[in-house]
């Protein structure tokens, strides 16, 4: 055997082993199950933040062979495994089951939202103890956190979106009943209310905000300082999903689709607006940052990119009309992972 033939056989040891044929098969269904999440740059910055446990953590998912395998072959796009594939093929994934599941317990909520403290419920009423709502809204938050961190995803629609159709499962009893509805819905408002004002005094959601910003700091890059907000975010498209999210009846699922975007994509303005809105007949908590941000240009976030431009500045995708971008060149990157749901959306805009 030649001497360049023996340097190629070692070469693919050392990214994983296997034959010419296993890795072209390897490369053919990472192909389809990588998604991009972040730039190599911004992958270094992120690991700064963190601590030295969570940097030990992602230095281990840093030299696995398949994330090696990806850095090198997209010149610097680091990528994901999908959650089935990820669990099966990656063990440094499992520990993240541990840290991050479940949260918030029932009771932690209960005690939180005590009708007898001190700090403002924003509307929300407290039900018993022992109804169903408080084991449905720590399962909903519990999903969802679960979603983001294990899909290292910052997309609050795709979380809100399978949560809820999860929730159907184990809940049919809440969807089926207006009142619950409405309970949960109140619930909601009051706690992306608390995030959004950043309620510090609030032992439970600081502890909550510290845990949390640290792992979706580490998993998808997030900066901490931003993470109340997203929060919030999400729980207002939590929120809207329970609304809207009727999958019989495509106006509805459209009007959602608008709403979503808008709250998700617009930032600190959308996510504030949307709450006052939902507790000023109830108490004046957001007024006062709520003067402070509606003089603001709106904003929203480019697809591909991440960044966060003037919203008047981008370019939004002609078949959808609904997701953004800054340029043509991060159009034409991101119309790989955009395509089908923009297939999706398309259609039923079009029904509409």
């Amino acid at each position: 055997m030649s001497s360049r033939k023996r340097a190629q056989g070692k070469s693919r040891k050392a990214k994983g082993g296997g034959s010419g044929d296993n890795s072209a098969k390897e490369g053919e269904a990472a192909q389809q199950d990588y998604s991009p999440i972040i730039s190599i740059e911004r992958l270094w910055a992120v690991k700064k933040a963190v601590d030295a446990d969570s940097r030990r953590r992602y230095d281990a998912l840093q030299t696995d062979a398949h994330f090696e395998a990806m850095l090198q072959r997209d010149k610097g796009i680091f990528h994901q495994y999908t959650l089935k594939r990820m669990l099966e093929a990656n063990p440094h994934v499992q520990y993240r089951y541990a840290l991050y599941e479940p949260q918030p317990q029932p009771d932690e909520l209960i005690r939180m939202y005590d009708v007898s403290s001190s700090n403002c419920l924003h509307g929300f009423s407290p039900p018993p103890a022992d109804h169903v709502c408080w084991k449905f809204m720590s399962k909903f938050l519990t999903k969802v956190e679960t979603f983001l961190v294990l899909h290292q995803s910052n997309h609050a629609s795709e979380a809100a979106m399978y949560t809820v159709t999860e929730m159907r499962k184990y809940y049919p009893q809440v969807f089926k009943s207006a009142a619950s509805r409405k309970l949960v819905q109140s619930f909601l408002v009051a706690y992306g209310t608390d995030f959004a004002l950043k309620h510090a005094e609030n032992s439970f959601l600081q502890r909550e905000i510290e845990k949390l910003s640290s792992s979706l700091t580490m998993m998808v890059g997030m900066p901490t300082s931003y993470f109340p907000l997203f929060w919030a975010g999400c729980i207002a498209d939590g929120w809207l999903c329970i609304e809207h999210k009727g999958m019989c009846d495509k106006a509805l699922q459209v009007k959602y689709l608008h709403s979503a975007n808008d709250i998700f994509e617009g930032g600190e303005r959308e996510v504030i607006s949307f709450f006052r809105k939902r507790t000023q007949d109830s108490c004046t908590c957001l007024n006062a940052i709520y003067e402070e941000v509606k003089e603001k240009p709106k904003k929203s976030q480019c697809n591909y990119c991440q960044l966060i431009f003037e919203r008047s500045t981008l370019k939004v995708c002609s078949h959808c009309r609904l997701t953004q971008y800054c340029s043509k060149d991060c159009q034409k990157s991101g119309w790989i992972y955009h395509k089908e749901e923009c297939k999706q959306w398309s259609k039923l805009l079009n029904e509409c």
